[in-house]
């Protein structure tokens, strides 16, 4: 029996893969990118270098990547708000009714791939049965106890009203009354803690599904901003991949095509040690530098030795005239102790500045060489070997426009398929823009306009259940703590009565209440678990569910790629290259057309895309390439050989063939070597750099001047008047030792850092990386020898295999490039967990705050309702033992009570003979036993219209156990007699005369029976 028919409108099935497509991944958001293995190497990630590191000894580009926005704001976060533990016993009784499947196996099934047609019922009854039976068990469970309990209702009053079901009782308790009123108030105690956890659930979970349904719309919004973000981010990767890195590509694959000349000279220069002349320009381009600081050095010395010689002659002067002038104050004291503190015979230079290296020879000697050229006949040889890079480089240049060619096809190959790749996904947002907008709009709309009914609805059931739990609790409340009920005017207003009649409220309410109950539980019942079984539960596991397996059957998601003329018309551009190398035309055809699908229908024969393949690479963070399967129309094992298709190959070995160099090259010319063999037997290695550091670190004079003067300035303060000629003479000399140590000893003393610091430098500098400038220049020599020998010998060896290894480097580049491309489309590109984030937020916005709660609420109701049973019979028993008036009396009175009420009708029957055998014969007694006349007697005038409640039993029995003179000596006990004084007398049975009223008292307690043992022994 087909009960889906035909989809008329293929936008329909597209429109409906979007959705599926939005909802494509949960519980992945732990996979991030990069958790997964890679087919290919992958490059190091950066800008694209200036330098030409990445070729002999091969290096792979570095590639730039895209900015992409990261601004997502769907949130799968949920807070269950203390329910659950309620939402976990709903969703058990669900899976306990109801298994996890919405239909048993092979009751639907799709037939021409668009209807789905149901299995015969009348055969299939008993599968129907097993996965249905016990959930029409529950749903008619619900409805005989929404149909029944009003009828139970009418009938419980019916009951009431002829004074039976606990309407009317003893005046006292019975002998276990006590035992069974707390009992009954602990049992009630007990399930009305359980309503109460009902009513809070109830209460919660209907404001948590309103506050779900109102946020619902602006959460599908945000995951709809999200789908669209993750849109625009992929078109972004697309782009940067095929379109920008292969410019950044192309560029650097070009400057490396133009630099091919100076990158196998270079490699030709490392193999060969023809480099060496590199080093031998470097040392004679220096010479200018080492003639600069033999300059330096030659001029400091012979500043220095100057200054040295001054110095000298002026520190003999004052030696002399010194020693003149203290010998002339022997006498003093202060002048022998200034003799002997200082030597002053020892006065003199301490460092021989005579005795440092004369430079004078080496300079002249660099000069010389300078002067000679010898630069130049070192650059001869080097721009000799220089010319190789032109020789090369002219060759390469002839095949340049072969190989820009075939980049040039590569890009327009990649520029198409991301042209492709934009318009699948253009069409992507546009349908579920459109459609998705549409219909969050109207379902809001519809909400906002019916949803506040439904509010209010589950607010009058919880509004119902708090009432009933207000009557118990007020019953419960008023029966534990409450005294007895008073007979009189003088009864407390919260006493045991008020809680019966609390109770019997609470019972009639739920009577009442019911049966709206059960309807509304029902309806949410019903909707609940439909929606669990059909929707959420589908979408949580869509791997193991027979929905998505109906819905792989009927939509194809290939609609997305188009078919026919509908995919040439709108997403696929077509493009073929002919290669030669397969033995005829190939058409390469990177995001479609027939060759493409040909190919994939050979590779991957019988594997389709259906909606829960999707989903399941969706749940793995798959890229978008692997979740649509786009190797269904993008075969890139074919764009893998693509280079090798094409004859780039032959294009790089035609290149590699036409490097050749001229092969009679003078890396060093003679008159070159001559000048360097001359620099090498110059002085300028036999300097004594070691001697400017230990001359210039002495002191300069023996004697510090400075010292030496404040001194005399002591000594001549010491000297008497009378000798103020010496003490002038004296205070000259200490301006005379200022003067040369301000002008001359510092001076000296710069002069020496300045020599040390230049003849450091010139040290550096004729090392070279050696011993010593002779060590390097021979060593040099010896290895521009062995270079041009190589040159000589192997050189055109050496090309041929260094433009080899050039030409397979190149084209490693290539194929890491392709490679790259492969290996970000098919991993990279457009990863899902975006895709995965909305799809959480929508099933938590939908499933876990919309239906959870919706589920909750029909639970809590139902068990309170399932509650309310055991609750109507404990109460309406509970009430009858709060109506009590006095305690226990005694067996003695419980038995006259009970016979007394057998022997005629009374308006009440006692408890005892409740249960017991009804009596079918009664016996009426004559009127004036009962104290009456034929108008009813004394009680008929003054009626008790608390007698419904048992009260005044006591003087009925009274009366009829012998209040009257003639029954006192009838035998009865007169310890029975009640005791209680009267306020009339009526011989006559008349009744009572009107008495002044008096103030209330406390009802009088007759005094139980005492037994006398008699006095004490």
């Amino acid at each position: 029996m087909a009960v889906f028919t035909k989809y008329s409108k293929s936008r329909f099935k597209f429109s409906l893969f979007c959705f599926v497509i939005v909802l494509c991944s949960h519980g992945v958001l732990c996979q991030w990118p990069g958790s997964f293995s890679r087919k290919q190497v992958r490059i190091f990630e950066g800008t694209v270098s200036e330098s030409l590191h990445n070729i002999m000894p091969y290096e792979p580009f570095d590639y730039t990547e895209p900015n992409i926005s990261q601004g997502y704001g769907s949130s799968s976060k949920f807070s269950s708000r203390g329910m659950g533990h309620l939402y976990y016993f709903t969703n058990l009784f669900i899976n306990n009714i109801l298994k996890d499947q919405a239909y048993p196996e092979g009751i639907l099934q799709v037939v021409d791939g668009n209807t789905i047609q149901l299995s015969d019922v009348r055969k299939e009854w008993a599968v129907y049965w097993r996965h249905y039976g016990p959930t029409l068990a529950v749903i008619l469970s619900l409805t005989l106890l929404g149909l029944l309990m009003p009828v139970f209702g009418l009938l419980f009053c019916c009951c009431r009203c002829t004074g039976r079901c606990s309407a009317r009782t003893a005046p006292f308790d019975k002998r276990y009354d006590f035992c069974r009123r707390h009992s009954y108030g602990m049992l009630l105690l007990c399930i009305t803690v359980l309503i109460s956890f009902g009513v809070v659930c109830s209460f919660v979970t209907n404001e948590n599904l309103e506050e779900g349904t109102h946020n619902l719309a602006r959460e599908l919004r945000t995951g709809l901003h999200d789908v669209d973000l993750y849109v625009n981010n992929t078109k972004v990767e697309v782009n940067h991949l095929l379109i920008n890195n292969f410019n950044e590509f192309d560029k650097s694959i070009t400057k490396i095509l133009k630099a091919s000349g100076e990158i196998v000279k270079n490699k030709l220069g490392s193999v060969s040690k023809a480099t060496v002349l590199t080093n031998l320009t470097n040392i004679v381009h220096g010479l200018a530098a080492i003639r600069n600081d033999l300059k330096e050095i030659d001029s400091l010395t012979r500043s220095l030795q100057t200054t040295a010689e001054q110095l000298d002659i002026a520190l003999k002067d004052f030696r002399r005239t010194l020693l003149e002038k203290l010998n002339q104050c022997k006498s003093q004291q202060a002048c022998r102790t200034l003799m002997t503190k200082y030597n002053i015979k020892d006065l003199s230079l301490e460092a021989n500045f005579t005795r440092l290296p004369n430079v004078t020879a080496s300079l002249q000697n660099v000069s010389e060489l300078i002067s000679s050229d010898i630069e130049h006949e070192v650059l001869k040889g080097k721009q000799a070997f220089e010319n190789i890079k032109l020789e090369i480089q002219r060759s390469v240049d002839e095949h340049i426009p072969e190989i820009k060619d075939f980049i040039g096809k590569i890009g327009g190959r990649l520029d198409s398929g991301a042209r492709d790749m934009n318009q699948m996904l253009d069409r992507f947002h546009q349908v579920l823009a459109g459609e998705g907008g549409r219909t969050i709009d109207h379902g809001d709309s519809l909400l906002r306009q019916y949803g506040h009914y439904r509010y209010y609805v589950g607010l009058g059931v919880s509004f119902i259940l708090l009432t009933v739990l207000m009557c118990l609790s007020l019953g419960l409340l008023c029966g534990f703590c409450g005294s007895r009920p008073d007979s009189g005017y003088s009864d407390d207003c919260c006493n045991k009565g008020s809680g019966a009649s609390f109770l019997m409220l609470g019972v009639w309410v739920m009577f009442i209440a019911s049966a709206a109950l059960a309807f509304v539980t029902l309806i949410y019942f019903i909707t609940g678990v439909s929606a669990e079984r059909v929707i959420c539960e589908p979408l949580k596991h869509p791997g193991d569910s027979r929905i998505f397996s109906l819905v792989d059957q009927i939509l194809d998601p290939s609609a997305l790629y188009g078919d026919g003329q509908e995919t040439t018309s709108h997403h696929v551009v077509q493009g073929s290259l002919t290669s030669s190398g397969r033995g005829g035309d190939v058409r390469y055809q990177l995001f479609g057309g027939e060759g493409g699908k040909r190919q994939t229908e050979r590779e991957g024969e019988g594997k389709t895309l259906t909606v829960s393949e999707i989903v399941r690479s969706c749940h793995k963070n798959a890229s978008l390439f692997n979740v649509l399967q786009l190797r269904h129309v993008a075969p890139l094992a074919e764009l893998m050989t693509f280079p090798k298709d094409n004859n780039l190959r032959e294009y790089i070995q035609k290149m590699t063939k036409s490097m050749k160099i001229n092969y009679n090259i003078k890396i060093l010319t003679p008159e070159a070597t001559e000048q360097l063999l001359r620099l090498s037997l110059s002085p300028l290695s036999d300097i004594d750099f070691p001697a400017y550091t230990h001359i210039l670190g002495e002191r300069i004079t023996s004697i510090d001047l400075l010292k030496l003067s404040a001194a005399l300035n002591e000594t001549l303060e010491k000297l008497p008047s009378s000798q103020n000629d010496l003490k002038l003479a004296l205070r000259n000399m200490v301006m005379y030792l200022k003067v040369h140590h301000e002008t001359q000893v510092m001076g000296m003393l710069d002069l020496s850092k300045r020599l040390e610091a230049s003849a450091i430098l010139l040290s550096e500098h004729l090392k070279f990386n050696h011993t010593s400038l002779r060590a390097a220049v021979d060593h040099l020599l010896l290895e521009v020898e062995d270079a041009q020998k190589m040159l000589d010998q192997d050189g055109p060896n050496i090309v041929a295999k260094l433009g080899s290894e050039f030409g397979s480097e190149f084209e490693k580049h290539v194929d890491h490039y392709v490679s790259r491309v492969i290996n970000h489309l098919e991993f990279d590109v457009g990863k899902c967990w975006p895709l995965s984030l909305v799809y959480n937020a929508t099933l938590t916005s939908g499933c876990s705050k919309i239906l959870s709660p919706y589920n909750g609420f029909w639970f809590a109701a139902g068990c309170v309702l399932l509650l309310f049973i055991p609750a109507i019979f404990i109460s309406v028993r509970l009430a009858s033992l709060y109506q009590k008036l006095e305690p226990y009396p005694g067996p003695e009175e419980e038995y006259l009570y009970d016979a007394y009420a057998a022997s005629g009708p009374r308006d009440n029957i006692p408890l005892g003979n409740v249960g017991g055998k009804k009596k079918k014969h009664r016996n009426k007694a004559p009127s004036h036993a009962a104290g009456g006349d034929a108008y009813g007697g004394p009680d008929a005038l003054n009626p008790d219209y608390s007698a419904h409640l048992g009260r005044n039993e006591r003087q009925r029995l009274q009366a009829a156990s012998g209040s009257t003179p003639g029954a006192s000596g009838s035998g009865a006990d007169p310890r029975f007699n009640d005791m209680a004084p009267k306020n009339w007398d009526f011989p006559n049975n008349g009744p009572p005369r009107y008495q002044q009223s008096t103030p209330l008292s406390t009802e009088y307690e007759r005094p139980p029976p005492y037994y006398y043992p008699g006095p004490p022994k």
